[in-house]
């Protein structure tokens, strides 16, 4: 399943992966290496210039989006604010 969004960015439509992921069952099976290269072959005749997404470090699919071509972009940070209660 994949929750997503599509933005206009300064170099072009952006991609935004929101929610991703595979059953428990499917996964180390190929299903989202599989899943990522069909949406970048779509995303390619649509004119969107970049797929973005956040996930922590401290998890697999850290590993996963990087073996898929992602990197970690050195100009940029997530940043977060707690709320106080």
């Amino acid at each position: 399943m994949c929750i997503r969004l599509c933005f206009n960015w300064w170099e072009g439509r952006e991609y935004f992966i929101k929610e991703f992921f595979i059953s428990r069952k499917r996964q180390n099976q190929g299903a989202g290496s599989t899943f990522l290269a069909l949406i970048n072959n779509i995303l390619s005749t649509e004119e969107i210039r970049h797929i973005t997404l956040a996930t922590e470090k401290t998890v697999p699919a850290y590993q996963f989006y990087q073996k898929n071509g992602f990197s970690v972009l050195k100009d940029s940070v997530y940043l977060v604010k707690r709320v106080p209660e």
